[in-house]
């Protein structure tokens, strides 16, 4: 992917994430992304945050509103062109996905280029403290609703032949219209 367009990913989530993988005879490749994707960053010197900010001209008042982390490639997930671990997910199609395995069992995507890593999608666990919070608090606005929409319409019980409805007149207390009665019996 052009380096333009990762920047234009990392911009649009205000999160860059500039990771360091050392390889074998001790050189640096290095990573770049928003933390769900990241891409090779090829044929530069090696970089830090203010050259990343100077490249793609991010000026100060921009950098406020950004999360920046450079750190060392993730733990188990493999940069590397092959892996032991990797199926390709359409063994038909031209595409060059693959499906790849961490150590502790998280499922992560690369993409290739030919025979090389072009991108990696990120693990993602779904359940996280903040879904559970989120996921809680959506059960309560649902058994708010119910209740609301519970007392605004009133449980229709099945008449009981065998009960009747008696008016009273509330100055004397008489009973008016007693069910059953007719007017001459009155």
């Amino acid at each position: 992917m052009k380096l333009k367009k990762v920047a234009s990913l990392c911009s649009k989530t205000k999160i860059f994430c500039l990771y360091d993988r050392e390889e074998s005879g001790g050189e640096v490749s290095q990573w770049l992304g928003d933390s769900s994707a990241i891409y090779p960053i090829t044929g530069l010197p090696y970089m830090d945050e203010e050259n990343i900010y100077s490249m793609f001209d991010i000026s100060a008042k921009q950098q406020e509103k950004i999360i920046f982390r450079h750190q060392r490639a993730p733990e188990g997930i493999n940069l590397s062109d092959t892996d032991p671990t990797e199926h390709r997910i359409d063994e038909e199609s031209l595409s060059l996905v693959y499906e790849r395995e961490t150590p502790q069992g998280m499922t992560y995507i690369v993409a290739k280029t030919g025979l090389f890593v072009a991108a990696v999608i990120m693990p993602y666990s779904v359940i996280n403290d903040k879904f559970v919070y989120q996921l809680s608090e959506l059960a309560q606005q649902c058994r708010r609703a119910l209740e609301v929409q519970k007392m605004a319409r009133p449980a229709a019980e099945p008449a009981d032949e065998t009960q009747y409805r008696i008016s009273i007149d509330e100055s004397t207390g008489e009973i008016i219209n007693f069910p059953g009665e007719t007017e001459a019996e009155q």
